[in-house]
């Protein structure tokens, strides 16, 4: 909360979890999600719970596979089996999301994934941001004039190109 996250429940106050409260709570995480990846999963992991609703809310779900032999592969691969994108690397998912590089007018940095072209795409425009000043979420959002909702998922696509670092509660370039 002091670094600018959030808090949602369907619960008041003081309520614990139980265990008849994690189903509610994955049907929130995937109503607020654009998408879903599960890592890995056993036969009846609560990330199935979430998967369905996830496809319910028509997001999308990506998995990655595992040995067939493996208990913590049989969920994802249930999953890849009844549809899910099969994901392999980090690239799998921003071409999943339309956000690949050469979707997005990218070239390769030296093996750090990609980074912007110059020019007014939004990556460019936090990149020149937060190479000034390493930022919050909030403040970067008022600078750009830009949702936090919209925002978070460009950060989020570009913390995992390697363009950006969370630290501290603020993002930086370096």
């Amino acid at each position: 909360m002091e670094s600018g996250g959030l808090i949602i429940s369907e619960y008041e106050g003081e309520m614990k979890p139980a265990l008849w409260t994690y189903p509610q709570r994955n049907r929130i995480v995937a109503g607020l999600s654009k998408a879903l990846l599960v890592i890995e999963a056993g036969e009846k992991s609560g990330c199935l719970i979430t998967a369905n609703c996830a496809k319910k809310f028509g997001r999308k779900v990506f998995a990655t596979p595992g040995p067939i032999t493996g208990s913590l592969s049989k969920g994802t691969n249930l999953l890849i089996k009844n549809g899910a994108e099969m994901v392999l690397s980090a690239e799998d998912v921003l071409r999943g999301m339309g956000a690949a590089p050469e979707d997005e007018g990218l070239s390769p940095r030296e093996g750090m994934g990609a980074a912007p072209v110059a020019g007014a795409a939004p990556e460019a425009r936090i990149l020149r941001k937060l190479e000034q000043e390493p930022m919050g979420i909030d403040e970067l959002s008022r600078g750009l004039e830009m949702s936090v909702s919209e925002l978070s998922v460009k950060l989020s696509l570009m913390e995992i190109r390697g363009l950006i670092k969370l630290r501290g509660g603020k993002y930086n370039t370096k």
